[in-house]
This record gives C-alpha cells, sequence and structure tokens, in this order.
C-alpha cells in the first residue's frame, strides 16, 4: 500500500485533476456554523494558550478537528440554555448527516472522473446517512450529560473518552464505506468494525492521520487560539483545503483497502495485499470451503 505522505500527495492531485476544490466549502462551512468553538476561543479569559488536538479518521475534517480549544470558566450551568444547547446540537448532528452524504458521495463520484453531482449524492445517499449522523448522536451524547450531570459522575467523562476513541476507530470506515460500494448502514457498520478488527493497513492509516493530526494541531492552535477573531477566521478559511485533502486521502484508502471500483494501482485494481471483503462475502467463502 502507498504511503501516507504518498496518499496526501495522489489525494492533492485528484483534487486539481478534476476540479473538486470548491467541496472545500463543506469543511469550511461546518467550521463556521460551530458556535461552541468559536465562543471558546473568543470568550476564554487567557494571555497565551498551546495544545495538541488528535483523532481518528472522519468524515469531514473541519478546522476545530485541528485546534485545541480552551474551555472557558470553571463549570457547566445546568438549565434551559444547557438542555437548549443538546437539542440544538442533535438537530445540527442530524442536519450535518445530510451534507456529509452530498460531500462524500459527490467526492466519491468526482474522484473517479464522474459528475460530482452533489444534489444528487444527497438524494441517494441522505437516508444511511441520517442513520450515521443518529450513530454519531449516541457517541456524542453521554459526555454532554454526564457534563450537566453531578460533579460525582464527570470522573466518568475520561473513561467515555475512551470509548469514544475505540469507537471511532472501529467506525472510521463505514460513511466511505456507504458510497463506495453503495452499502447500506448496517453493512457499512459491520464491514468497517471487520476491517478494524483485522488491524494492518486499516490500522496503520488511522495511527498516521493521528499523528499528521496532532503535528498540524500545534501551529494551528497557536494561530487560532491566541489571535482572536483573525485566528479564528485564518483557521476556518485556511484549514478548510487541508481537512478536504485528509478527507479525499480517507476516501481513496477505504477504496483500495476494499476494492472499489475505480481506485487502487494498476489497471484500476487495488492493491491486493490490503484488500478486505465484506463480512458477508468472508461468510459465504467459507461456507463453500
Amino acid at each position: 500500500m502507498p504511503s501516507f505522505g504518498a496518499r496526501l500527495g495522489d489525494s492533492v492531485d485528484r483534487l486539481a485533476e478534476h476540479g473538486l476544490w470548491r467541496y472545500a466549502l463543506v469543511p469550511l462551512l461546518l467550521s463556521a456554523l460551530n458556535g461552541r468553538q468559536i465562543r471558546n476561543v473568543l470568550g476564554a479569559d487567557y494571555d497565551f494558550h498551546a495544545g495538541i488536538s488528535f483523532g481518528v479518521p472522519i468524515p469531514v475534517t473541519d478546522a476545530w478537528s485541528f485546534v485545541s480549544t480552551p474551555t472557558p470558566g470553571g463549570g457547566v450551568a445546568v438549565g434551559p440554555t444547557a438542555l437548549a444547547g443538546v437539542v440544538l446540537f442533535a438537530v445540527g448532528i442530524v442536519l450535518q448527516g445530510v451534507l456529509l452524504a452530498g460531500y462524500l458521495g459527490g467526492l466519491s463520484r468526482g474522484v473517479r472522473g464522474e459528475p460530482p453531482a452533489f444534489g444528487a449524492a444527497i438524494r441517494e445517499y441522505w437516508l444511511p446517512f441520517l442513520g450515521f449522523a443518529l450513530v454519531l448522536l449516541a457517541m456524542f451524547l453521554p459526555p454532554a450529560l454526564l457534563a450537566l450531570g453531578p460533579a460525582g459522575l464527570r470522573g466518568l467523562l475520561v473513561l467515555w473518552l475512551l470509548v469514544f476513541v475505540v469507537g471511532g476507530y472501529l467506525l472510521y470506515a463505514a460513511p466511505f464505506l456507504i458510497v463506495l460500494h453503495d452499502v447500506g448502514l448496517g453493512r457499512a457498520l459491520g464491514w468497517s468494525v471487520s476491517l478494524a478488527t483485522d488491524g494492518g493497513a486499516y490500522l496503520r492509516y488511522a495511527a498516521a492521520y493521528a499523528v499528521v493530526v496532532l503535528l498540524i494541531s500545534v501551529p494551528a492552535t497557536l494561530v487560532v487560539a491566541n489571535l482572536s477573531i483573525l485566528g479564528v477566521l485564518i483557521g476556518i478559511v485556511g484549514l478548510a483545503p487541508v481537512g478536504l485533502v485528509l478527507d479525499t486521502a480517507t476516501l481513496v484508502f477505504v477504496g483500495d483497502l476494499t476494492d472499489a471500483a475505480g481506485f487502487g494501482g494498476e489497471n484500476g485494481r487495488a492493491h491486493r495485499a490490503g484488500l478486505s471483503p465484506a463480512p458477508d462475502e468472508r461468510e459465504a467463502g467459507t461456507d463453500s470451503a
């Protein structure tokens, strides 16, 4: 399989060749709509802030994926405002699911030389991505509720962080599998878990992605967190194409790994050492043997 650096270079070439840089508007828009993170930066009381960020591949790598934001204040308010925030967050996750359908669906077609058709991708994939949005909500909601609960329960946030990282690793391929193979959410989730438990190229890619995000996060945090509104604007605009390149690299990687049409090495075939069939195909092969 190609190195992570080679994948990033290939993604830049594909985006330029097929005129897909405009898709950077999606991570830019999601970053600009993340009012909580913007308030954390603009409302924090500090003279200087530094930090790092890391994570597994996600469907849309926006600016806040690279920035360690300070949390202003020392506690969490419990009341109508906080509860309304949770509701708005849930609505935002669902709307994000629809946007993901157009983003990943259009990119999947575009990097293979087909018309991206953002709107058509939304119509085709909106239902499984709404389901995936609910999966994301199920992962994000527990820590939000723990933070709103009694102080004695907030220690569980550390435990949930571990669960969140493991869950993110197990499922990171799922949204890409939906658009690459036109499969439903259930099969995509099961396939992703199968790839994750196999380790190998899937694990190495996730580790390389985490390292790259960490390295970018050092200067990104220094700029965004310490230059007030100017830093926020620089981060939102400047990091959008960076996120697009990473998302495209993940899309192509999953396409190679699972032998999706239009991806891979010579003659359009994937690198055979990295291929992994869907779980039901494995079971069929075992039965026939």
